[in-house]
């Protein structure tokens, strides 16, 4: 078999952002909100609705990243050092109905193709006089050295992480978030492992952001870069007849706007529902990509796509997993997946144990699980009688 038959593909996974809030509008009239979703408009249970018929849809389970303060009915906030604009005058959540979002969390803790995944408590924060500082993890300028944008201190993060899972408790959900994802994004602070530390106190296994450069393991927490997005921030009523198709390059954990897949009337979400998956049919069908099914099956993919090896050796062609292997944890022990085009000779594996896992219009994808810490070699079948 030729090695150019063969690729190990970048997964396509959605992460979603700004799932949560309550209130949609900004009101820039009324000082400095929180950046909200920007659609002009209450979000309703169809919102929530549509994400779960969305993974149904592509058969794949979207990694949602909540932002809760929204939903905060106890006034928990006002305690959290920076959280809200009114700070200590924090009375609660004006947006609650505590009716509509029991629903809501009723129909989130019944989900099997949506995932709630650590973002934030109110996207961004505030100074003592109400004045925004910067997004939630970058924190205040009275904790920076000449502006510079160092990673928010230990204290912070921790308030910050228990008021989320206080009022995560508070509402009785019961997804165990195991993604986040820093509201604004974190620039430099996945560097030095000091929010790693922080965060697998909290149950969290994958982290993802822009400026994540390569695969990292660390405290227990996967990182992986998320490139991009899919189409602009404050777009809503989007038709994804007109969306561009990812390849192997541009691919992997790719972050979508809430509002992206909503409609300004939620009575019409659903109808763009065909649209996307039409779009994932098409784009299931670019040699080397393949759809993730959840977060933790794009990160540990991207652990193989970025360190992964192939080459040819004596007539065989080898996937070494060296690098690879010098990142994950010794008992790692995720598949790999490959796809190899369908007019390839027919081959076998060694090292591992291959089974198909979904077919293509031009190739064929294979689920690999190794034997050990070892490679894997894959060869051309020797035909019956030959």
């Amino acid at each position: 078999m030729k090695i150019n038959d063969i690729k190990i593909p970048t997964p396509f996974q959605f992460s979603m952002d700004d799932i949560g809030w309550i209130e949609g509008r900004v009101p820039y009239w009324d000082g400095f909100q929180p950046t909200r979703t920007g659609i002009p408009r209450r979000h309703t249970l169809k919102d929530y609705q549509v994400i779960e018929e969305l993974g149904k849809a592509i058969n794949m389970k979207i990694c949602g990243m909540f932002v809760i303060g929204d939903w905060d009915r106890k006034g928990i906030l006002k305690d959290v050092p920076y959280a809200t604009k009114l700070g200590k005058n924090w009375e609660g959540s004006p947006y609650v109905d505590v009716k509509e979002e029991e629903e809501i969390r009723d129909f989130i803790n019944s989900c099997k193709f949506f995932e709630m995944s650590v973002h934030g408590l109110m996207h961004e924060c505030w100074d003592e006089n109400g004045e925004c500082m910067s997004a939630e993890f970058v924190p205040p300028r009275d904790f920076k050295l000449d502006n510079e944008k160092i990673p928010a201190p230990e204290w912070y993060m921790r308030a910050h992480l228990d008021a989320f899972f206080e009022i995560f408790n508070d509402w009785g959900f019961t997804h165990v978030p195991r993604a986040f994802t820093c509201p604004g994004h974190c620039f430099d602070a996945w560097k030095d492992g000091s929010f790693t530390k922080i965060l697998k106190d909290y149950g969290i296994k994958f982290w993802q952001e822009p400026y994540i450069t390569h695969t990292i393991y660390e405290n227990n927490v996967m990182l992986n870069k998320m490139p991009g997005w899919i189409a602009f921030w404050e777009a809503y009523d989007l038709n994804p007849d007109k969306l561009k198709l990812y390849d192997e390059d541009t691919a992997g954990i790719i972050c979508a706007h809430w509002p992206n897949f909503l409609r300004l009337d939620p009575d019409l979400n659903f109808d763009n529902i065909p649209k996307w998956k039409a779009y994932f049919d098409r784009q299931s069908n670019v040699f080397g990509v393949i759809i993730s099914r959840d977060v933790a099956f794009a990160h540990h993919q991207l652990l193989y796509k970025n360190n992964c090896q192939l080459s040819e050796e004596d007539g065989k062609i080898k996937i070494d997993f060296t690098k690879a292997d010098e990142i994950a944890p010794k008992d790692f022990d995720a598949p790999l997946y490959i796809s190899v085009k369908k007019d390839s000779m027919p081959f076998e594996c060694e090292g591992g144990i291959m089974k198909e896992f979904e077919t293509k219009n031009d190739f064929i994808s294979y689920e690999i699980k190794r034997n050990g810490k070892n490679d894997v070699f894959l060869k051309t079948s020797t035909p019956i009688g030959v």
